[in-house]
């Protein structure tokens, strides 16, 4: 069911975020550098995030949703008080853009990824840093950066569905990086738009080079069991999540939310769009499983919520 619409959404930050208790909503996108916050609850404007030089292509909330980090293409990640939206540290180490920004599961650290190929760690208390490891990503588009479990490695997700208007021709791949060692591990040698994870990250759900997959993840190896098309239109599906217990995968297109079970392959829900109005675009599901967020490529945010049977 459809909880929540927002209409103006600047489409160039691909993944708004939401927080950890479902209240807010944040989200960048404009030349200014800007961000703002909504609250769920109002559908109202709360704040906005000023001090960024350049557009923020990604905005992520801590796990406690006490911390708000915003990437940007001014080459700097900002902290800030999700609360109120004073601001708390400007992190500086790239050169040039920050593509993607991910807190690790306990909240201590932050990777971020940027546009000159290396991933960074920052302590998330005082935003100093920890360390800087190249990883050869300098001419992909970086979409996630996604701490293991284990806190000890991060899941690089990078590639773009338009390949003549990217970097590389849109090439990317799934790559684990160890952050003591360094080593990385390709885990999937194709473009990765969207990525998702069960909680136990024994399962995925992803937007592979345009096709939609789910299967089993583990440390060195990725296998991909289901396929998944819509038996609406074109068969054409936009956007990749799948649930915290990896029982159900999640797409869309102008016909509404797809929802498929994993292991039976069948399509068990449409929640229909009405006005069949634009695509369905980013998907993330909240750590509890009860929201589906959409970041529609029309400049639409969706939340969904989703019910158990």
């Amino acid at each position: 069911q459809e909880l929540f619409r927002l209409s103006g959404r600047n489409t160039v930050e691909r993944r708004p975020s939401l927080s950890p208790d479902h209240a807010l909503l944040a989200w960048g996108g404009y030349e200014d550098g800007s961000v703002q916050v909504w609250s769920t609850a109002s559908g109202k404007m709360i704040y906005t995030l000023n001090g960024h030089t350049g557009t923020v292509l990604q905005t992520h909330f801590s796990a406690d949703g006490h911390q708000l980090a915003t990437a940007s293409m001014d080459g700097t990640v900002r902290l800030w008080n999700a609360v109120d939206g004073t601001p708390l540290a400007t992190l500086s180490g790239h050169e040039g853009g920050v593509w993607a920004i991910g807190y690790s599961g306990d909240g201590s650290r932050l990777a971020s990824a940027g546009m000159d190929g290396r991933l960074i760690l920052w302590d998330a208390a005082d935003g100093s840093l920890l360390k800087t490891m190249e990883i050869g990503t300098s001419e992909w588009q970086v979409n996630s950066v996604q701490f293991t479990t284990d806190n000890r490695a991060v899941l690089v997700a990078s590639g773009c569905i338009y390949p003549l208007n990217c970097r590389a021709g849109g090439a990317g791949d799934l790559r684990r990086i160890d952050l003591e060692s360094g080593q990385m591990t390709t885990l999937i040698a194709e473009g990765v738009l969207d990525l998702s994870l069960s909680a136990d990250q024994s399962a995925f759900g992803g937007m592979i080079t345009g096709s939609m997959k789910s299967g089993q993840i583990s440390p060195g190896e990725v296998q991909v069991l289901r396929e998944y098309r819509s038996p609406f239109g074109k068969g054409s599906i936009l956007g990749a999540a799948i649930s915290p217990d990896g029982s159900l995968f999640f797409s869309g297109n102008s016909f509404g939310i797809h929802v498929w079970d994993t292991a039976s392959g069948q399509m068990v829900a449409l929640a229909q769009n009405l006005s069949q109005n634009g695509s369905y675009g980013s998907m993330q599901m909240t750590a509890d499983g009860c929201i589906l967020l959409v970041a529609g490529d029309d400049g639409v945010i969706y939340l969904w919520g989703v019910f158990s049977q």
